[in-house]
């Protein structure tokens, strides 16, 4: 549950009801209309990520940052550490340069719909999915798979 019973918050609810017309109106990938509602659920309750600029220095994740392999991304703090701020820690994750640039689209797209129109890979679409769920569950407390995730699991799937 990510807001308390009878608790009013109209942006999740025009959130909500954005992302489901989407994905009812999507022609193709509709599995990426919940992406961009994740990104977004993300931003409504306050933990906003960052994925292009370091959260420990300010410096734009770019250039060898985006050329290495893999990218640390901190997950208390919301965001990636360049190769100089990327030390070991126990809230920091492996992303691939190519998932942050993914995720900065999809916090960019303000039409749930446009999120369809994103060409994703296969394994990428998994890495999304396993990224934004292990996000949001780190930040709300008692976050746990719905019924619903796995219909939007076999959405995903399809090609």
């Amino acid at each position: 549950m990510v807001t308390h019973d009878e608790e009013e918050n109209a942006g999740l609810f025009t959130l909500l009801v954005g992302c489901l017309s989407a994905a009812d109106a999507a022609t193709k990938n509709p599995g990426h209309v919940l992406y961009c509602f994740e990104v977004q659920l993300a931003r409504i309750l306050g933990f906003q990520p960052s994925f292009s600029r370091c959260v420990e220095c300010g410096k734009t994740i770019g250039g060898k940052d985006r050329v290495r392999a893999e990218v640390r991304f901190h997950l208390e703090r919301g965001g990636p550490l360049c190769e100089s701020c990327s030390v070991p820690s126990g809230h920091a994750v492996g992303v691939s340069a190519n998932l942050l640039q993914t995720l900065e689209v999809l916090s960019q797209i303000s039409d749930p719909l446009d999120a369809t129109q994103l060409d994703v890979d296969h394994q990428e679409r998994g890495r999304i999915q396993d990224f934004l769920w292990n996000y949001l569950r780190y930040h709300v407390q008692g976050l746990r798979p719905l019924n619903s995730e796995k219909v939007a699991s076999q959405i995903l799937a399809l090609p």
